[in-house]
């Protein structure tokens, strides 16, 4: 983490008064990415405990800024109203295991209720899922780099129901939002629902190329800007991030409160939806055209219809046959049914499931007639 770096004689009179006193972490190169806050009080909680002779480019101590949207604070859990899901959306790569990673750099915050844990060696454009079973409480992000404060990117607040304690994301990318506060507080999502994409490296994730925190760790287009999602530049207010990485703000410090040995869990997956229906009946041709729509854009591993129907002899006849797209994408489209069928009181079901294994019945129950 780059730290603001301070006066000389500041420094030495630090040393002065604190030297003996508590402990606490000495800034290494490894660790990049800084404080939340626009301001830092440069003398504060814990003392450098340095040997004789270090210098003054080790900077001091600074406290915590407690205040600031990164602590969403009076998010309660509210009544859960169901179990969702959210796929990994199609072309994402595979999740990382983040809560094995130990933190970079971590440090008391939300009025020292919080640890926010950083973790360098995950950098821009992961594949963030939950690790465990989680409500979704809130949103407390901001991407709005131009305001006081500057961004800091998307921010999802969740519950976790193994561990039982409240968790929140920093620095995810804005174009993968998949929540919604106004609808979707209460919800609970199953371990390995999508969560995000991680940041850190633009405008909108809390990225300048320098400012209160250091220089920035990506060339500059000139003093105080950063690169938009677009890729584009522009000029931000705040230095929330030196660089590409992870964020995550839970109770404990180690192992972001979350067992480094969890596995990762299965990629949710949702089933397909299928309808409406329309039938077309001629003379001896018999047509049953079906919409489709995957959450994963997966095309149908299984698309049957099932019918039967009186032939002209008076007897029953029954038979089944498969479908085709006739429109739009294999995992988001209009699948067609045709044969030639010469009898009446014609009646079918049809049967589908995707790839992972969701099986559909459609109708649910019954036939069409």
């Amino acid at each position: 983490m780059n730290k603001p770096k301070q006066d000389a004689n500041d420094s030495i009179s630090v040393h002065k008064r604190l030297l003996g006193s508590v402990a606490a972490f000495v800034p290494s190169a490894h660790n990049r990415y800084p404080k939340r806050g626009s301001h830092r009080s440069l003398f504060a909680v814990l003392a450098l405990a340095c040997a004789v002779g270090c210098s003054a480019e080790m900077g001091g101590v600074e406290e915590e800024e407690e205040g600031g949207g990164y602590c969403p604070g009076t998010y309660s859990l509210p009544a859960s109203i169901g179990t969702y899901c959210i796929p990994v959306p199609p072309g994402r790569p595979a999740p990382i295991r983040w809560w094995s990673y130990k933190p970079s750099y971590s440090y008391a915050t939300c009025t020292k209720t919080m640890i926010d844990n950083d973790v360098g060696a995950i950098g821009a454009g992961n594949t963030i899922v939950l690790p465990h079973e989680a409500e979704y409480l809130g949103d407390a992000s901001n991407t709005c780099f131009t305001c006081p404060g500057g961004a800091w990117g998307l921010s999802p607040v969740f519950y976790d129901r193994v561990t039982g304690k409240k968790f929140h994301f920093n620095h995810l990318k804005p174009g993968w939002n998949t929540l919604d506060p106004r609808t979707d507080v209460g919800k609970t999502f199953k371990a390995g629902s999508f969560v995000g994409v991680s940041g850190g490296d633009t405008c909108e994730t809390g990225y300048r190329c320098t400012g209160s925190h250091g220089a920035g760790s990506y060339p500059c287009n000139g003093s105080y800007t950063c690169q938009k999602e677009d890729g584009t530049w522009a000029n931000a207010t705040q230095q929330n991030s030196t660089g590409a990485h992870f964020c995550v703000v839970s109770p404990d410090a180690m192992a972001i409160d979350f067992p480094p040995t969890d596995p990762l869990p299965a990629t949710c997956n949702l089933p397909p939806s299928v309808g409406p229906y329309m039938y077309n009946n001629t003379v001896t041709t018999r047509t049953v055209t079906v919409a489709y729509s995957d959450p994963e854009w997966a095309g149908p591993a299984l698309d049957r219809i099932n019918y039967q129907y009186v032939d002209v002899l008076g007897t029953w006849r029954t038979g089944t046959g498969t479908f085709s797209l006739t429109a739009g994408s294999p995992g988001k489209g209009t699948y067609r049914w045709s044969a030639a069928i010469n009898g009446t009181q014609f009646k079918f079901w049809t049967e589908w499931s995707d790839p992972a294994g969701n099986y559909v019945r459609y109708p649910t129950s019954g036939l069409v007639q």
